[in-house]
């Protein structure tokens, strides 16, 4: 595998965001282009990442017997620390050689970083066929915003949505309490049908690894729904798609 990457800001924060989630990585190289599918430790969230063939200024790829797409599996906490060496500007190739994955960043200078390759045993994941009946999309900012709100409050944010309106509040039980409201306009949709109002409990601190993904799009796309998993979709050049298990309501 190489990939060659002359503006690398929006692969080096998805980079960041990743392994807010996970510490190895399984990546798959295809013909159409990288994915990434992985949960945390305790199996409580998970996360997608899609990055398109056309993202990248060189995209190529090794086929061994008979495979259709490479397997790249590292320690994606060191590569993080790797990509904090790259500047504005600088670009980035990745590439697999002798059981390492070696990195160079080329700006005014020229730094060449390996990591040794991981053999991960476990079966490849899929994403759970999850059904909503309507989503909410929205400014990432907001979404950010919102939760650094709720946080300042407890460590559970609820999500409520009707036909008009969105809510992220806390408990109903809690002993400091917060609420924000927003309305449909044309940035805040509702697309779909809401029969009745909706609501369901998420951490915040699974949540605030997950909304870093505003770096990468302006927008996200909010799906849940009474007791259901929660799934936001971060896309812009890249897409980060990220899955969290419902708390339990008190």
């Amino acid at each position: 595998m190489k990939i060659v990457i002359s503006d690398s800001r929006v692969f080096r924060e998805s980079i960041y965001i990743i392994s807010e989630i996970v510490t190895e990585a399984r990546f798959l190289f295809k013909d159409e282009g990288v994915e990434l599918i992985s949960t945390d430790p305790g199996n409580i969230s998970m996360v997608e990442f899609k990055a398109p063939k056309s993202f990248f200024d060189v995209y190529e790829i090794n086929k061994t017997d008979g495979n259709e797409q490479e397997e790249v599996c590292f320690d994606i906490s060191r590569l993080k620390e790797i990509f904090k060496r790259i500047k504005t500007n600088n670009s980035l190739t990745l590439e697999t050689t002798q059981n390492k994955l070696q990195i160079i960043i080329e700006g005014a200078s020229k730094k060449t970083f390996s990591l040794p390759l991981l053999t991960l045993d476990v079966a490849n994941r899929k994403v759970p066929d999850l059904s909503y009946n309507y989503s909410i999309k929205m400014p990432s900012s907001l979404l950010t915003e919102s939760l650094e709100d709720i946080s300042l409050m407890g460590d559970v944010i609820v999500f409520e949505v009707n036909d008009k309106k969105i809510y992220f509040r806390t408990p109903e039980n809690s002993m400091s309490s917060g609420k924000i409201e927003f309305e449909q306009n044309d940035v805040i949709k509702i697309l779909g049908d809401v029969e009745d109002k909706n609501e369901a409990y998420f951490s915040i601190e699974y949540l605030k690894k997950m909304v870093g993904a505003s770096k990468i799009s302006p927008t996200v796309e909010v799906k849940f729904k009474d007791s259901y998993p929660l799934t936001l979709v971060y896309k812009e050049d890249v897409s980060i798609r990220f899955i969290l298990a419902p708390r339990q309501k008190d």
